[in-house]
């Protein structure tokens, strides 16, 4: 009878302590800003504009719903051309707006470009992305409250965002690509967590046999 009156005991103190844990789970804040601190060394840019690559923040976790697209040292629209940044609001396989940030190419010096993402809903299907604080030695200063694009939120905050890049060309010209800081923020501005690590998403040693593959 002891046993069983401590297994019962233990077991009603697990369950009040999972019940506890799950309701304190459940008070977590929505996000409503998120702020991603991103860097890039190229190595050598060739002549042809490399790399290329982009960067998506998705507001809804939906592949099929609205993200903002960067597109790296070329522009797609309104037709492709090599060179600068250029700022995308797109739903699905459509682009709904566009702006060209920067027009020139990257130079053929090496380079660090270091810029800040930054995801915010703005109302209640609304939210907006702008990049800040970016600044490269080819670019100079680009960012800030001119660099923004307004883009649907279907749930109303950012739980369930993500993130995507993908280099398309010029893989052999980057150093690294990472975000060195992932910042979520509730509707008061108060901050809900940062990451502990940087996201690499490319990381590469000079390789001579190599160095034109890709340009």
């Amino acid at each position: 009878m002891r046993w069983g009156h401590l297994f019962s005991s233990g077991f009603l103190f697990l369950f009040v302590g999972l019940f506890i844990c799950a309701a304190h789970a459940g008070d977590a804040p929505d996000v409503y800003r998120i702020e991603e601190d991103w860097e890039l060394v190229v190595r050598h840019p060739g002549p042809n504009a490399s790399p290329q690559f982009d960067t998506v923040m998705n507001v809804d976790g939906d592949s099929e719903g609205s993200y903002a697209r960067l597109t790296w040292n070329y522009r797609e629209l309104p037709e492709c051309v090599d060179g600068g940044l250029q700022v995308q609001s797109c739903f699905g396989k459509q682009q709904s707006g566009w702006f060209n940030e920067i027009t020139t190419r990257l130079c053929d010096s090496e380079d660090t470009i270091t810029w800040t993402q930054v995801l915010k809903i703005t109302g209640r299907s609304q939210a907006t992305f702008k990049i800040k604080d970016g600044h490269s030695a080819a670019w100079g200063s680009f960012g800030g409250s001119q660099s923004r694009i307004e883009l649907h939120a279907e749930n109303g905050h950012l739980n369930n965002y993500y993130r995507n890049c993908q280099i398309f060309y010029g893989l052999n010209k980057v150093a690294i690509l990472r975000i060195k800081e992932v910042r979520k923020y509730d509707a008061d501005g108060k901050l809900i967590s940062k990451s502990e690590s940087p996201i690499i998403f490319c990381e590469s040693q000079p390789d001579p046999a190599a160095e034109s593959a890709y340009e």
